[in-house]
């Protein structure tokens, strides 16, 4: 019986610590200011955005973000080629340890595509966001009108 109670106490406790150190990597990785567009009349592809503040002391790498009702999100840039501003989907950003990487219309965006529910403005998407480091953190878009921008 002793040896039974014995290995729950180290279970509980290596659980426990795990549970930490989830949160932890949560804290060290502030995300707010998360929105998306509403849908504009028979579209099914909107953009999202967000603000990604690294305040630990390791960088972290998004790569890859999920949403229930969403086909896919793909993280895409604009840059400038030929004198022209380009939009493409880039595989992962980069947050550098101690920096915030915005993601803003005209700059780094998540696109969704095959938007398959309305998004009434006013209620709330969630996204998974995934990291490289195997962090996942699970954040509420905001959907906002085109016009409120």
């Amino acid at each position: 019986m002793r040896t039974i109670l014995k290995w729950s106490l180290v279970v509980c406790l290596t659980l426990s610590g795990a549970f930490t150190c989830a949160a932890d990597s949560e804290q060290e990785l502030v995300i707010d200011d998360v929105w998306v567009r509403g849908l504009l009349p028979g579209r099914n592809m909107t953009a999202g955005f967000l603000s990604l503040k690294n305040q630990s002391n390791q960088d972290e790498t998004l790569v890859g973000v999920e949403a229930e009702g969403v086909d896919s999100i793909e993280i895409h840039g604009h840059f400038h080629e030929g004198g022209l501003m380009k939009m493409r989907q880039v595989d992962s950003l980069l947050v550098k340890a101690g920096s915030t990487q915005v993601l803003a219309p005209g700059s780094y965006h998540l696109m969704m595509f095959g938007v398959k529910a309305g998004l009434k403005l006013g209620s709330f998407l969630p996204l998974t966001l995934s990291f490289e480091s195997g962090l996942q953190v699970q954040v509420d878009a905001k959907v906002i009108s085109v016009l409120q921008e």
